[in-house]
């Protein structure tokens, strides 16, 4: 963000690679250049001081400064750390893009011992922990 212009992801499957050199070929985001002022650790960042039972986690490997919400409801809003979009994906799962496949299954696996019962991704239908677990399960592994 201090630059203004954010890296478009790789992708991690032959379609993802598909999609992510057409979007770079296509998408060339300008976004103001801001500086940061607030950086989240490994220890996340409480919410409940601005009003919301949760707190914001550090995940990264989608991209390097990627965060998710995790509510103290059991909701995980996870941005492009899942994907369930007929245009991305044919069934709920792992992104098609990413800086790091594995640091996004060990981002996963740092966060779904927290309680997470349903899956909100940035693209797609929110969905079924079990079914995050079932694909961190049997990952074998970046490309």
């Amino acid at each position: 963000m201090e630059q203004g212009t954010p890296p478009f992801p790789a992708g991690v499957n032959g379609y993802g690679r598909v999609m992510s050199a057409l979007a770079k070929a296509l998408i060339h985001p300008k976004l103001p250049r801001i500086k940061v002022d607030l950086v989240i650790d490994d220890n996340g960042l409480s919410l409940t001081n601005y009003g919301i039972p949760g707190k914001v986690v550090y995940t990264p490997g989608h991209s390097m400064g990627h965060v998710s919400i995790l509510l103290d409801s059991g909701d995980a809003l996870v941005g492009d750390m899942a994907m369930n979009d007929w245009y991305l994906r044919l069934t709920p799962g792992l992104p098609i893009l990413a800086d790091d496949i594995d640091m996004v299954v060990e981002s996963w696996k740092k966060i779904l011992p927290m309680s997470i019962t349903r899956i909100y991704p940035a693209h797609g239908m929110d969905f079924s922990v079990d079914v995050m677990k079932k694909e961190i399960a049997n990952f074998k592994g970046g490309e």
